[in-house]
């Protein structure tokens, strides 16, 4: 079985939809059936990176004059020479060699809309919510919404995004394969947790709680912020946030000043593997105040690192954590500064916690992912 895969999200530091590309696609590989083909060569991450190392810097000057889709433009005639799309109109390879077309980044490739296509819809937020995503990510959604709802299958990672689809969209329920997400075996506890804290370096001064992800509108990361506030003085501690810096992020960082607590609040910025998993070992508490998620990674990471873990109710997080977690309205903000005191007062409660979370992710395995994606493969094949 020959299977094309979108992998235009590899070409830069990988967040969320790389990370599972990525991860799906090395386990793909195991199978000695499939044959997978990448939309990019891996050469081309080197261009991709370049570009984005030129553009970033712009973005955060130009703000809204930044000509988007010029960049956009641009890039794709940068990438051209490392993809298969020039291949084909080049006609190098012949789309009928495949079987299969797979899309796990929201869109749809027109060279690649005659043959059986899978696409993954990992959330609904530019549809259902536009006012919490970049305006250019919506209007492409909406765009290739049509060709995504109609493809041969379609992957989603909770059962609360199937509900979304068949609900809201009236899609069959018949076509749709509930395939969750996994962690990277970066992920883990570090054995006894001795000296192994000062790899941080200068980012730990004391104990701190700790958020991970893309800093935009849907992660309500005011609600945390708030939180925080009230408790951080009973317990001396830091606020750490970890993730790249996304849509509208300007005014979200200033929210620390505006509360006065700028002092004991850190950004990162996009931060690897290997220091994301240090953060998690020796974070007090991890928290997710997310409104909307399709998944939610971040919290298993938490788990397989022994943290404790405080996530909002809402969308499909209490789906993903279980009875792992401690859950609290997201927009509440004194019930979880509650729940934070809650924890760090009762050592039985996060050992409780713990337990549960290490118990938690062994349900989740990319190897599991890698298995039902290619029975959905064969199913696609078979209609």
């Amino acid at each position: 079985m020959k299977v094309i895969i979108n992998t235009i999200p590899l070409l830069t530091p990988k967040t969320g939809i790389g990370y599972y590309i990525s991860n799906l696609c090395r386990h793909l590989e195991l199978y000695e059936e499939l044959s997978i083909t990448p939309t990019y060569k891996p050469m081309g991450r080197f261009v991709a990176i370049t570009l984005k190392t030129v553009s970033s810097p712009l973005k955060k000057t130009l703000k809204d004059k930044y000509p988007q889709r010029m960049a956009e433009i641009l890039f794709d005639i940068a990438m051209s020479p490392f993809s298969i799309s020039s291949k084909l109109k080049l006609r190098k390879i012949d789309i009928k060699d495949f079987d299969l077309y797979h899309d796990p980044c929201h869109s749809i490739i027109k060279e690649f809309k005659d043959i059986p296509r899978i696409v993954d819809i990992h959330d609904l937020a530019a549809i259902k919510y536009p006012e919490w995503v970049n305006p250019n990510y919506r209007k492409q959604m909406e765009k290739d919404l049509e060709d995504l709802l109609s493809s041969n299958r379609i992957i989603v990672k909770s059962q609360y995004i199937k509900n979304e689809l068949v609900n809201d969209f009236g899609i069959d329920p018949s076509i749709i394969d509930v395939i969750p997400n996994a962690l990277g075996s970066s992920y883990h506890v570090i054995g006894e947790k001795l000296g192994k804290r000062e790899k941080l370096g200068k980012l730990i001064k004391k104990d701190y709680l700790l958020f991970t992800g893309t800093i935009e509108p849907r992660k309500n990361l005011e609600t945390l912020f708030k939180a925080f506030r009230i408790i951080r003085n009973k317990y001396d501690l830091d606020l750490i946030v970890a993730g790249g810096f996304g849509w509208r992020f300007e005014e979200i960082i200033t929210i620390p000043q505006e509360l006065g607590i700028e002092r004991n609040v850190m950004f990162t910025g996009y931060t690897s593997e290997k220091d994301l998993s240090l953060l998690y070992n020796y974070a007090k508490l991890f928290i997710l105040p997310s409104l909307y998620e399709g998944f939610g990674i971040p919290p298993l990471e938490a788990m397989a690192c022994g943290t404790p873990v405080i996530a909002s109710n809402a969308s499909a997080i209490p789906e993903v954590v279980g009875d792992a977690a401690l859950l609290f309205n997201p927009h509440d903000h004194e019930e979880l500064a509650h729940l934070i005191d809650k924890v760090l007062s009762s050592e039985e409660l996060a050992a409780n916690l713990r337990e549960k979370g290490l118990e938690r992710v062994k349900l989740f395995s990319w190897s599991k992912t890698a298995e039902i994606t290619v029975q959905t493969y064969k199913k696609t094949l078979e209609n």
